[in-house]
């Protein structure tokens, strides 16, 4: 556990984790992350960040809500931005958050990983992505998989996703379907794409990222959001994995006018401290 909580290994930043109050998990009472290994048994770590429509946040988001999975772990990370966020009239910092799902009779486990924000620095970045990883190798993870958007001009009528990994073998784990296609080349960019790569590069952990097809021009004109784009991800996690989802609120495809205006709430005060409303220009090679 030292090395997760020293911050002396994460490159001057300052990282603080924390495990929610008042835990139970199989009905143990966990107060700290060596009493969380204990329960957690080579989970599936599942990873949405916010990005390009914010489609890999969302479809984790709802992920969420669809298992009721568990949240245990809240992160602050000192490259967050630097203000406060207001949600239905309660503040709260910029941070991390772990979710835990299991099922007992198909015994699959999930770490669900997500933020309110992307570290603001290139260097943040690397290194929240180098302790995200540290954290998934605690746990003795088997598997990373990172959500994410495939901007387009022109999405298709198929909602395609397209997928790479770091190993042949695990591409090959997931079935091919009609929608789904091998990325040849490319640049993911942030939390999405380097979490994956540095879990098998440091503790040889397999990762696959997963990106959704979306209008990302009018993604980046517009600060809009792509519901059928990150649903699409969730029926690939569902099919994959049997995932005991809220088949009711699955089938309603959930109140999307909420879930918009939460995260643009979200957003928005994240942008007060960003002044992000002067938008560099992204080029289509770059996805996530």
């Amino acid at each position: 556990m030292n090395q997760i909580l020293n911050n002396s290994d994460n490159s001057g930043f300052y990282i603080e984790i924390k495990v929610s109050d008042g835990l139970i998990l199989k009905d143990k009472e966990i107060k700290s992350l060596d009493e969380l290994k204990e329960v957690i048994k080579n989970p599936i770590c599942i990873q949405g960040m916010p990005g390009m429509a914010d489609i890999g946040k969302m479809a984790v988001d709802q992920l969420v809500l669809l298992l009721d999975a568990k949240k245990i772990i809240d992160i602050v990370f000192d490259d967050f931005p630097a203000g406060a966020i207001v949600s239905d009239s309660i503040l709260y910092s910029p941070r991390a958050e772990v979710y835990y799902y299991y099922n007992e009779k198909s015994e699959i486990e999930l770490l669900i990983f997500t933020a309110d924000a992307q570290p603001m620095s290139p260097r943040g970045i690397h290194a929240f992505s180098r302790f995200i990883s540290k954290l998934i190798n605690f746990f003795n993870a088997k598997l990373i998989i990172s959500l994410g958007a495939f901007p387009v001009e022109h999405p298709s009528k198929n909602n395609c996703v397209y997928i790479t990994g770091t190993s042949k073998e695990v591409l090959n784990f997931f079935n091919k379907q009609s929608f789904l296609f091998e990325l040849n080349k490319g640049i993911i960019i942030g939390l999405n794409g380097l979490v994956p790569t540095l879990c098998k590069y440091n503790y040889n952990i397999d990762g696959i990222i997963l990106l959704a097809e979306t209008n990302g021009f009018e993604a980046m004109k517009k600060d809009s959001y792509d519901i059928k784009a990150s649903m699409q991800l969730l029926n690939i996690l569902s099919n994959k994995f049997n995932l005991d989802i809220n088949n009711e609120k699955f089938n309603k495809k959930l109140d999307v006018e909420t879930i918009e205006a939460k995260i643009k709430s979200e957003k928005e005060a994240i942008k007060k401290e960003l002044n992000s409303s002067k938008k560099k220009p992204m080029t289509l090679p770059y996805f996530g």
